[in-house]
C-alpha cells in the first residue's frame, strides 16, 4: 500500500532506529505528509512503549483532488497507522483526521520565524508577486481581470507595472497568464531560494495568493500566507470556495489586505478592485505602499509562541503519565 519512494524511505530508517538507543527521549513526533514519518513513527512506538507519540498533520488524509486509488491508500492508512498514538496535533479546527482511536486533538497552527523579516524595500515598478504552489483548484483569472478593467479604465498604467512568479509552478501561472493576455507585463523567475523569494515578497506592492476550499476539504491558510503576514505588504488573496466567508475572507481586514471569494463574486469582485487601485494611486503618488495591521493577531503565529504552547502541552501529558 506505500508508494515505492516511501517504501525506500521506509527501508532506510528501519535499519537506523533498530540501532538506536531511544530511552534518552521522552517523545516522538511524527508530522504528516507524506506517510512515511507517520509510519517510522509507529514503528519507533512499538519499540519503545514509554515513549510518548505524538502525530501532528500540517495536511488532511484525503483531498478533493486525490485520485480513488490515492483515496483508497490514505484511508487505509488513517485506519492503521496511527492506533498507537497518544495525541493528535493538526494545523486547523476543520482538518479530518479520519480515526484518532478517542485520544486526544489539538490545534497546532503553521507559523513563520520573525527573525526571517525582512526590512521593506521601495521598487521602481508596482510589483505584484506570488511566490509559491499554484494548485489546479487555485483560480487568478478574477484577478487578471481586475488588473485589465484597471488599465482599459486608464486607473493603471501597465508600464509602471511587474506581474512576477517565483516556485515551481512556472507553466500552470504562465498559462493563466497567457489566458488573460497578460504576458507583457510578466515576469518568471521560476524557482528561488528561500531568501530570495523573501526579498522579492519585502520589495512587492502587492503579494499575490490563491487558495481553495468545499464543505469536504476545508483550507484555512495557506502555509505561504504565514510568510505574507510576516512581510507586512498588501495582500490579495484569491479564494476559490464553495463556503463563503472563509477565514481569509473574515480575516485579511487583520493583515491589511483583501479577500476575494468566488462564492461571493459580485460582493467581493469590486473590493478587490478598489483595493488594487487604493495600492497602485499609493505607490504612483508615495513611491511606496503600506498597510495596518492588528499585530496581536499576527504574532500570534510567531514560532516562538507556537513553541511555548507545545512545549507546554508536551509537558502536561509527561506530567500526567508519570503522577
Amino acid at each position: 500500500m506505500l508508494s515505492q519512494e516511501d517504501q525506500r524511505i521506509c527501508s532506510r530508517f528501519e535499519s537506523v532506529i533498530s540501532r538506536m538507543d531511544f530511552s534518552q527521549y521522552d517523545v516522538v513526533i511524527s508530522s504528516y505528509g507524506p506517510i512515511w514519518p507517520v509510519i517510522i513513527g509507529s514503528r519507533i512506538r512499538e519499540m519503545n512503549p514509554s515513549l510518548l507519540w505524538v502525530v501532528d498533520f500540517r495536511d488532511q488524509w484525503l483531498r478533493d483532488f486525490d485520485p480513488k486509488v490515492e483515496r483508497e491508500r490514505k484511508l487505509y492508512w488513517a485506519r492503521t497507522s496511527t492506533r498507537q498514538a497518544d495525541l493528535f496535533f493538526r494545523v486547523n479546527d476543520q482538518l479530518d483526521l479520519i480515526e484518532t482511536w478517542g485520544k486526544p486533538v489539538l490545534t497546532i497552527p503553521n507559523g513563520f520565524d520573525p527573525e526571517d523579516r525582512q526590512e521593506i524595500q521601495t521598487a521602481d515598478r508596482f510589483i505584484i508577486a506570488y511566490t509559491g504552489t499554484l494548485y489546479r483548484t487555485d483560480d487568478l483569472q478574477p484577478f487578471f481581470q481586475v488588473l485589465k478593467d484597471l488599465g482599459q479604465s486608464g486607473e493603471l498604467d501597465f508600464q509602471d507595472v511587474s506581474l512576477v512568479y517565483a516556485g515551481n509552478n512556472s507553466d500552470s501561472f504562465g498559462e493563466e497568464v497567457r489566458q488573460a493576455g497578460l504576458e507583457e507585463i510578466y515576469t518568471n523567475l521560476g524557482l528561488v531560494d528561500r531568501k530570495e523569494s523573501l526579498q522579492l515578497q519585502a520589495r512587492s506592492s502587492i503579494l499575490l495568493m490563491a487558495g481553495w476550499t468545499s464543505e469536504s476539504d476545508v483550507v484555512e491558510w495557506s502555509g505561504k500566507m504565514y510568510e505574507y503576514m510576516m512581510a507586512a505588504r498588501p495582500v490579495v488573496y484569491m479564494m476559490n470556495t464553495t463556503i463563503p466567508w472563509t477565514l481569509p475572507a473574515r480575516d485579511m481586514h487583520r493583515l491589511g489586505g483583501v479577500c476575494y471569494e468566488s462564492c461571493r463574486h459580485e460582493e467581493t469582485q469590486p473590493e478587490l478592485r478598489e483595493y488594487v487601485r487604493k495600492m497602485y494611486r499609493m505607490w504612483k503618488e508615495t513611491g511606496q505602499v503600506r498597510v495596518e495591521q492588528d499585530q496581536s493577531n499576527i504574532d500570534q503565529y510567531r514560532y516562538d509562541v507556537i513553541a511555548g504552547q507545545v512545549y507546554d502541552v508536551l509537558r502536561r501529558e509527561l506530567d500526567s503519565r508519570n503522577s
